[in-house]
């Protein structure tokens, strides 16, 4: 009769040694990848924003502003509330609750941004006919050109990645969004 003889101590060795290779290989690529993806979830964030801000203007057939406040990485949304189609925070009124970027992502004014102004607000303004005033968009888009080559930039504290975002000048709609290394 045969003894049935059990994995050695080499092999078994052998075995760990590939699975923790593999085990640090992975740990690397998805922290990488995690790395960016606050960006991203931002850039699809904004993207929603934006497309609430028409919908909103369309539906309720007012002007609706959407404010995003480079001081507190912030995306409010306005109804004109007095009818002048100026934004005004004394007569109009917030058409829901200030939303906030992501932990540790922040707009970018100084490097592409033509929206913000000096106080480092972006105030859009949404038409009932779904039309746009952004102001000091760009019509050209092209991120490897690097500052104020996109309307709007999203950077990550202590990363070396941006989002560059392009909005469509007469509808507010984002164009195309670029995850770029600095």
């Amino acid at each position: 009769m045969r003894r049935k003889r059990g994995f050695t101590l080499t092999e078994i060795l052998v075995v760990i040694a590939i699975i923790a290779i593999i085990a640090g290989s992975s740990v690397s690529i998805l922290s990488a990848f995690m790395r960016n993806q606050a960006l991203r979830q931002s850039g699809g964030f904004l993207e929603t924003q934006f497309m609430r801000a028409r919908q909103a203007s369309t539906s309720e057939r007012s002007v609706h502003f959407l404010v995003l406040d480079a001081g507190r990485n912030s995306v409010n949304l306005w109804a004109d509330a007095d009818g002048d189609r100026a934004f005004d925070p004394a007569s109009d009124r917030p058409a829901g609750a200030e939303d906030v970027l992501p932990k540790h992502v922040r707009f970018a004014p100084a490097l592409g941004g033509p929206l913000f102004n000096k106080a480092g607000l972006a105030i859009l303004a949404f038409y009932p006919d779904g039309s746009c005033v952004l102001p000091g968009a760009k019509t050209t888009f092209a991120p490897d050109m690097g500052a104020g080559s996109a309307d709007l930039v999203l950077e990550q504290e202590n990363q070396v990645q941006r989002l560059f975002v392009d909005l469509s000048p007469g509808t507010g709609k984002v164009i195309k969004q670029a995850l770029r290394s600095n």
